[in-house]
């Protein structure tokens, strides 16, 4: 048991990571040397865009299928059929969803896009394509995971990534340009989808049976409206930079949210791998809760620091990496828009304990005041401010729904009393600051900056956190 969860855990987590370690890695580096600023924002529009029709084609339905997938797991042939019903949906409603937004698309993004080159047709086109293609791929890969077949869901993802990546590379060298990129993407996921379809050929009915749907539509009806504020906030600014800037400063603060959102997967893989062990500790008595949860929180930050230290230090010596002059512009950025991250780290463990007690009205709550302030403060900031203005409106936001968790559950954030949390936790804001104005009145470079700043946090962290890691050092060798 306890070897086929270990194996379980560290193949999932070697999927769930290599798409995006794919992508920040060998991807980003060649699309930045291929395309100007304007086409890298015309791409992450796409991108985000895709999402979107990936969300909202087929109402969300699949996302049912994870939630009550265990409704049926007791019975091989209701769970099949249940898989079959919901691919079967799914195709109806994403192809009169595809259908709308085919006849509808080039008007619907004229109405959205201030610049006129951003056209649904080639652009919207393949975005839809696969946006839609990933509702069918989706409630099959819960199903292997959920029925142990690792092997058959390792197959499907991997052949899903390095599809994907050869026909874009292929794609761009042969002159296709952007377009190239979503045309490999769009392809890549409709082959996918296209196997799932077959593979469940014989639970696939023309007619749906309704009573299958009962239960998923209730639980859709909030699920949507979340993940459409979701989106909102975490994509929403990109928009509003193309209406009141330029296209070119879209391709920059992509740049920057690309880079800077690889802090985001740091610490969603530190909180996986804790997880198990948090909730274990928020079941325990007060006295031993209080001093496991203490640990995790010390483990969590320390290597989320980490991370935001080093992309910083990544930023600072991108010119090793990319060719084209413009993208060298988000260097200043990093050193204040990471601050907004260290906040948001401690922001999603504690909502942790929002889900374990049960309490997702909070947390929905909470999502709600965070997207509407980001997207007033975007609204009010970009216009004239441009970049900078995103990026105060996003630091600005995590550290609002901070502070009103300090305010309102201060039991949740009770790590933070310790000299180990809010020590280094002031020390790296500090340091990131000094460093940012630093260059600012031309003392250093950007670069040198970036060094100074990464020196002082593992110095700092050292000695913070040298008991720490000298009895995991200790533990580590007995």
């Amino acid at each position: 048991m306890q070897q086929k969860l270990i194996s379980s855990t560290i193949l999932y987590s070697f999927l769930f990571f290599l798409q995006p370690f794919v992508s920040l890695v060998l991807l980003q580096p060649f699309y930045l040397n291929y395309f100007p600023s304007e086409e890298y924002g015309i791409l992450s529009l796409m991108g985000n865009y895709s999402t979107l029709v990936g969300m909202t084609c087929a109402l969300s339905i699949t996302a049912a299928f994870f939630t009550f997938y265990y409704n049926y797991h007791y019975n091989y042939e209701r769970l099949r059929r249940f898989l079959g019903q919901m691919l079967m949906l799914t195709l109806y409603l994403s192809l009169l969803s595809s259908l709308l937004l085919f006849l509808l698309g080039e008007s619907l993004f004229q109405l959205i896009f201030k610049d006129e080159t951003v056209h649904f047709y080639p652009y919207g086109y393949w975005a839809t394509l696969q946006g839609v293609a990933y509702n069918f791929f989706a409630p099959f890969m819960a199903y292997l995971r959920n029925k142990k077949q690792l092997r058959f869901y390792a197959a499907i993802q991997l052949s899903n990534i390095f599809l994907s990546t050869g026909l874009q590379v292929l794609f761009v060298l042969t002159d296709w340009g952007i377009v190239g990129v979503l045309a490999g993407k769009s392809i890549s996921s409709w082959a996918i989808a296209i196997i799932v379809l077959y593979l469940n050929r014989q639970y696939l009915t023309w007619r749906i049976d309704w009573k299958y749907f009962v239960r998923p539509f209730s639980f859709i009806k909030y699920y949507l409206p979340q993940t459409l504020l979701d989106w909102l906030y975490a994509f929403g600014d990109r928009f509003i930079i193309e209406r009141f800037c330029s296209l070119s400063l879209v391709g920059i603060y992509s740049l920057l949210n690309i880079l800077v959102g690889a802090i985001e997967l740091a610490y969603f893989a530190v909180r996986a791998a804790i997880l198990p062990f948090f909730y274990e500790a928020l079941a325990k008595k007060k006295a031993i809760q209080q001093q496991e949860i203490q640990q995790l929180y010390e483990f969590y930050f320390l290597l989320t620091v980490l991370a935001a230290s080093g992309i910083v230090l990544l930023v600072g010596h991108i010119h090793w990496i990319v060719t084209k002059e413009e993208y060298l512009a988000i260097k200043p950025y990093v050193f204040i828009y990471v601050i907004g991250y260290l906040f948001s780290a401690i922001t999603y463990l504690a909502y942790q304990q929002f889900y374990y007690y049960k309490n997702t009205k909070t947390t929905f709550q909470l999502q709600i005041v965070s997207t509407v302030l980001i997207v007033i403060l975007n609204l009010l900031l970009i216009p004239s401010l441009q970049i900078w203005g995103a990026v105060i409106a996003a630091v600005s936001t995590r550290i609002f729904v901070f502070v009103l968790l300090c305010v309102c559950y201060p039991s949740y954030l009770f790590p933070l009393k310790s000299p180990k949390m809010y020590l280094p936790f002031i020390s790296i804001v500090g340091v990131l600051l000094i460093s940012f104005f630093a260059v600012q009145q031309s003392y250093m470079n950007y670069t040198q900056a970036s060094i100074l700043q990464f020196g002082f946090t593992l110095i700092s962290l050292s000695i913070v956190f040298k008991d720490t890691l000298k009895t995991w050092c200790l533990a580590r060798r007995s």
